[in-house]
């Protein structure tokens, strides 16, 4: 992990063999940050608690927002070099189906995290003992 602001942790987390748990500290560190954010939202006595409901949805719908539109583009693009290098046949009528597909998929999977999100919210909200009707 290069340039880790917690290379110390990275350094604790290599097995006999050198070999890096990446995916447990990126969760890590992933949940930390969101622990982060929610502790800091919900500790703030000038936020009401319907404001904070409002700011936590709000955050977590604009990251979902963005992930959204990057795949998009990434669809675009994919779409765009097909028309370019495929003129005829069912090729082209297959991969033109792919596009579909994939944005089906990514759907499904933002779905997937935002109910992911709101669970581990959840989750850390229980360890904070704060009351939030998410």
């Amino acid at each position: 992990m290069n340039n880790s602001s917690t290379t110390y942790l990275d350094d604790l987390f290599l097995d006999q063999q050198g070999l890096v748990t990446r995916e447990v500290m990126d969760s890590i560190k992933e949940y930390c940050g969101l622990f982060s954010f929610v502790h800091g939202v919900c500790r703030d006595d000038l936020i009401t608690e319907a404001n904070k409901v409002k700011l936590i949805n709000s955050v977590i719908d604009a990251a979902l927002t963005i992930q959204y539109k990057k795949h998009k583009a990434n669809v675009e693009l994919y779409k765009q070099q097909v028309s370019e290098n495929i003129k005829t046949g069912k090729l082209f009528q297959s991969l033109a189906v792919l596009p579909a597909k994939m944005t089906e998929d990514f759907e499904i999977g933002l779905d997937n995290a935002k109910e992911y999100l709101y669970e581990e919210i959840r989750d850390i909200l229980k360890i904070l003992n704060i009351q939030l009707d998410l």
